[in-house]
């Protein structure tokens, strides 16, 4: 998946559905926290926001979940890889997608 978005934008928010490794939603129904994270190329961590700040859960059912981006996350035209880490309220931790990366471009206004 490529999501992109105009340098110093913060819209359109990034919206998907975490998937397990056979394509099924996972439930969220018993999840602690969220984490969206993003690096650069040099795999330095340019983001790194949760349900705090600009994660939401959208569907705990379908496993849908948004990440909005700020006008500063989004200053440095280049590609990034990103993912979602959830945090399950028994301890698990998993992360989303499961065979890959999200694949981030920032592209010049």
């Amino acid at each position: 998946m490529t999501f992109t978005i105009t340098q110093g934008d913060n819209s359109p928010a990034l919206l998907t559905t975490l998937s397990d490794g056979s394509g099924a939603p996972v439930d969220l129904s018993n999840v602690r926290d969220v984490r969206f994270i993003m690096q650069d190329m040099y795999e330095r961590v340019v983001v790194d926001e949760s349900l705090d700040d600009a994660v939401s859960i959208v569907d705990k059912d379908t496993g849908v979940v948004e990440f909005v981006f700020s006008q500063a996350e989004t200053r440095t035209v280049g590609r990034y890889e990103a993912e979602f880490e959830v945090r399950y309220t028994n301890g698990a931790v998993e992360t989303f997608p499961t065979d890959g990366k999200i694949d981030i471009k920032v592209v010049e206004h």
